[in-house]
């Protein structure tokens, strides 16, 4: 148990010092951290490139849509909005693009973004 209390600080350390302007003079200082401790950094989210390959519609009946799960707000004729291609989840596309840089996952049944087959030549 104290082991990964002591990974989890380690980690913490170095994503504080990943955020800093000067990371690379650190950097060589935490390779044995995450050598040692088997601690891996890897991105959650999508790259604004593959955020932009998602396609968008504008939409132009209500009745088709009800509202967007991540700003709760309904939506309105000739608003911007993504349906993720897995799951037909329908988002504003300024809500759904924030959310797809932390998360490569749908906000509401966290089904796999990049597995829809998309960004094969990205």
């Amino acid at each position: 148990m104290e082991d990964e209390y002591q990974s989890r600080i380690y980690e913490q350390a170095i994503i504080n010092n990943m955020q800093s302007n000067d990371i690379f003079s650190r950097w060589s200082s935490n390779i044995d951290l995450i050598r040692d401790y088997g601690i891996f950094i890897y991105r959650k989210g999508l790259r604004l490139k593959q955020i932009e390959n998602l396609p968008y519609y504008y939409i132009k009946n209500i009745a088709d849509e009800l509202k967007c799960s991540i700003c709760l707000n309904d939506f309105q004729i000739d608003e911007c909005v993504r349906t993720l291609l897995l799951c037909n989840h329908t988002f504003h596309k300024s809500c759904i693009d924030l959310w797809l840089i932390r998360s490569a996952t749908c906000p509401n049944c966290k089904s796999p973004i990049a597995s829809q087959g998309i960004f094969m030549n990205i």
